[in-house]
């Protein structure tokens, strides 16, 4: 028979356990992103974070886009500027479409701040952080890096998802269900849904590391996730 010494530390190695499981879990999952072109902290990007980050607020993976104290915008922590630039938006040369598409905004504006080829990596938002000049669409080998302002060949983003009532009409999977797959969808706050860059791109847990798609697209399995072809 155990006594209560000999119980108590039993408890005390198994929470310790579970707290470093969970500990663990939590930070692989968190940091998947440092394996991929938005980590300029180890210099995967093309940049290493000492260069970014002249302001020397840290040397962490995350400190490029976030700050914890005086964040530019409302938005989660934001220490990067927004993209301030006019954009071509979708058209669709056979007028078919059918959702509303307005100018990048919410998380695709922030995308943009670095991928509309005229702002840079360290255009910092936080109040007394120097705006440098290093530019995105100079990194070598990206050809992802500088979407332009003309996105009128890219897949609409800031465009309405088809409501309850039209989605099957318009050949695309029911909200509801798209809804439930954390981070597909966006609400404006009206109970209008979009799509946004993120919609098809993980920023922090990509399941593919490269373009950080949310979702492998073998088969076109990514795009069969909204539409219905």
């Amino acid at each position: 028979m155990k006594t209560t010494k000999s119980l108590l530390l039993t408890f005390t190695l198994a929470l310790l356990g579970v707290f470093a499981f969970s500990q663990t879990t939590f930070t692989s999952t968190l940091m998947t992103n440092t394996a991929t072109a938005h980590n300029f902290k180890d210099g995967v990007g093309g940049y290493t974070f000492a260069t970014v980050n002249t302001a020397g607020d840290g040397n962490g993976v995350c400190a490029v886009c976030h700050t914890p104290h005086n964040t530019g915008t409302a938005l989660p922590l934001w220490g990067h500027e927004a993209s301030g630039s006019t954009f071509t938006v979708y058209a669709s040369p056979t007028n078919t479409l059918d959702g509303t598409i307005t100018s990048p905004s919410g998380a695709s504006q922030l995308c943009l701040g670095c991928h509309d080829g005229t702002a840079n990596l360290d255009a910092y938002a936080k109040s007394g952080a120097p705006t440098g000049s290093i530019a995105i669409s100079s990194v070598a080998g990206n050809e992802y890096a500088d979407f332009g302002t003309n996105l009128i060949d890219d897949h609409p983003i800031s465009i309405t998802y088809p409501a309850a009532a039209d989605f099957a009409a318009e050949q695309m999977v029911d909200p509801a269900t798209v809804a439930a797959l954390d981070g597909f969808l966006y609400g404006t706050g009206d109970g209008t849904m979009t799509v946004e860059c993120a919609s098809c791109h993980g920023m922090h847990n990509p399941a593919v590391i490269s373009k950080l798609l949310r979702k492998t697209n073998d088969n076109s399995a990514l795009c069969l996730t909204c539409h219905v072809k």
